[in-house]
């Protein structure tokens, strides 16, 4: 899970950071990554459209009104939860107008924040994240079984729809997918979402569509290990959801 912070106050930007790894962590998510912004200007930089899961925007920053920012954030992305932040609810209705996904009020506390976590529902929220792949392809990355790199390109193995074939580096795939929790690299040329892993068995992952990919001898151990982290992952989201 990607996660942005923008907030031109550095004392609540650290507090937000500090509270919402707690609240992620007692939801049972542990695999997330928060990116810090200070100022509007270098957010919009590096933002590109589906490059994060949940965006939190204070409605008061230097010289761009969060509202804009958002506003100009749902144009290309009709998928992202984005979170506003302010010290009063007086844009509570323009942040809606949106399709915000929450409004909070500073300062936020730890209980406000799991609130907010369990109301976007996170699972739920994992399923409809996309992808835009370097030739302008999206798909949503729940439904990715594999990658599969031959020939100076990579082929995604998808669950709902026929395979899609780029020019692409292996590397370069690695470094989009690999941003992302549930995937894992299984040997030079595969990857793997875990997600569609039924069992790790021997030297290969077996796939509930029934393929089962090799994983080589270099990389057992650390596929081994993410996916038996994965496991324990689910296991306590689940127990979380209950």
């Amino acid at each position: 899970m990607k996660i942005a912070l923008i907030d031109d106050e550095p004392i609540f930007l650290n507090a937000l950071e500090s509270t919402l790894k707690t609240a992620l962590e007692k939801s049972g998510i542990y695999c997330f990554t928060i990116d810090k912004f200070d100022n509007s200007v270098e957010f919009l930089k590096v933002w590109k459209p589906f490059s994060y899961d949940l965006i939190f925007l204070d409605i008061f920053i230097d010289e761009i009104n969060g509202i804009d920012i958002g506003r100009h954030i749902r144009e290309a992305d009709d998928k992202v939860n984005i979170l506003f932040c302010s010290t009063s609810n007086d844009y509570a209705m323009q942040s809606y107008e949106l399709n915000a996904s929450y409004y909070m009020t500073k300062p936020l506390s730890e209980d406000a924040v799991t609130s907010m976590l369990k109301r976007i529902n996170l699972k739920r929220m994992n399923k409809t994240q996309k992808i835009t792949l370097p030739d302008g392809y999206s798909c949503l990355l729940y439904d990715i079984i594999y990658t599969e790199y031959s020939n100076h390109s990579v082929t995604l193995y998808m669950e709902s729809c026929k395979p899609h074939s780029l020019y692409i580096s292996q590397s370069s795939m690695e470094e989009l997918l690999l941003s992302y929790d549930d995937f894992v690299v299984v040997n030079r040329g595969n990857i793997v979402n875990l997600q569609k892993v039924d069992r790790l068995e021997k030297d290969c992952l077996y796939l509930y569509c029934g393929t089962y990919i090799p994983v080589s001898r270099s990389k057992y151990k650390a596929v081994s290990k993410r996916y038996a982290d994965y496991k324990l992952k689910k296991i306590s989201e689940d127990l979380n959801s209950d």
